[in-house]
């Protein structure tokens, strides 16, 4: 999973997110350009804890507003490194 999962980051097509109390989140866009945005299951984070650790996940600045969870995010940039 995780070489599938490290690909679609160097792609931009999947998006990690956290909340402020530290769940994280993954989105990706469908059909139509509509995001689509889940939590992030235990193997997941596990990967995503990992490459924030190795410095290749980037929190950005700014927080954004979700208006399907109802929650402000802080988004990451994948800095393949």
């Amino acid at each position: 999973m995780s070489r599938q999962f490290i690909n679609a980051l160097k792609q931009k097509s999947l998006h990690i997110a956290c909340d402020i109390t530290g769940k994280f989140y993954i989105s990706g866009y469908g059909g139509m350009g509509m995001e689509c945005i889940s939590p992030a299951t235990e193997d997941s984070e596990i990967v995503i804890l990992s490459l924030i650790e190795k410095g290749k996940l980037l929190q950005k600045d700014r927080v954004r507003y979700s208006p399907e969870l109802d929650l402000d995010l802080k988004y990451y940039d994948y800095d393949d490194v």
